[in-house]
């Protein structure tokens, strides 16, 4: 865009300067008539139009150029907006999920630790139960 917004202005002093050219070309036809000269005066005068003619037109399609960019940009910073927004609202969901796995874990963790103690104290139980039952037999002998 500021190569562009450059190229406008040079395009634009192009066309003032030649614009000024005509003037003076204008002036110097109306105040000293050569007549052996009027047509080359009059030829550069349509050339120099010609040439800010064509000046006017590339500096219309160069803004439309930038306008176009500017449209562009507009669009890609809403779908840029939009997409961070979606990546937020991604991390949070996963902060949530992560959260909710080490509940997980440590719930799973209470739940095994649990049953290990159980577990063990069904074998305490049942080697007391055993104990139980031998110490009898060892009274009887």
């Amino acid at each position: 865009l500021i190569e562009e917004k450059a190229l406008i202005e040079s395009l634009q002093n192009y066309i003032t300067s030649l614009s000024d050219e005509v003037e003076d070309a204008k002036d110097a036809l109306f105040s000293e008539i050569d007549y052996e000269s009027f047509p080359m005066e009059c030829e550069m005068i349509v050339k120099m139009q010609t040439q800010i003619e064509i000046g006017k037109r590339k500096c219309k399609q160069i803004n439309k150029r930038i306008e176009n960019c500017k449209m562009q940009q507009s669009i890609m910073r809403k779908q840029l907006n939009e997409m961070n927004l979606r990546i937020e609202e991604n991390n949070k969901y996963k902060i949530d999920l992560l959260q909710r796995k080490e509940k997980a874990d440590r719930i799973a963790s209470y739940w095994r630790n649990r049953i290990v103690q159980q577990e063990s104290n069904n074998n305490n139980n049942a080697s007391s139960q055993l104990n139980v039952v031998i110490n009898p037999i060892d009274v009887i002998l």
